[in-house]
């Protein structure tokens, strides 16, 4: 993980150098991503898992889950697996969305096309954090997760 850090690190380095270099070749100021206040209140949210994976009330919690999140904001193919094990008690929604997103947005799996690869293609919706933040909360009211706020 160490190393991981350091590399993330130095490309991270790498990257904010060559947008404060582009800006001055466009003669623009530099600025911070903000994040809206949407992704404010997600990131002051930390969902706790209450069960071990697989126990008895774990299944049962999450057997109810879909019953409280609106069909169009079901988490799709593996991303929903991800939410679940994102849960760390450490993370913020915010956090899990970002972690979800970067492995499955714009990703398809399981296709004709594309059967047993993960693919990028501009045909794949891209995870929304609504939708994630719908689905934990699912999660919440049917007794599988806590969400304190920080």
């Amino acid at each position: 993980t160490a190393s991981l850090e350091a590399v993330r690190d130095v490309h991270s380095a790498k990257l904010e150098a060559l947008y404060e270099e582009q800006c001055e070749v466009l003669g623009v100021r530099t600025q911070r991503i903000r994040l809206t206040d949407q992704e404010q209140a997600y990131d002051r949210m930390i969902p706790t898992m209450k069960y071990k994976f697989y126990s008895d009330e774990y299944t049962a919690a999450a057997a109810q889950v879909n019953q409280f999140v609106p069909a169009d904001q079901r988490a799709r193919g593996l991303a929903g697996t991800e939410i679940a094990w994102s849960i760390d008690g450490s993370r913020s929604i915010l956090d899990i969305y970002n972690l979800i997103r970067a492995e499955y947005g714009n990703v398809t799996t399981n296709s004709t096309d594309w059967k047993f690869a993960y693919v990028v293609t501009p045909d794949t919706p891209d995870i929304d954090l609504e939708m994630i933040a719908a689905n934990i909360l699912a999660m919440e009211r049917a007794g599988l997760v806590e969400v304190s706020r920080r």
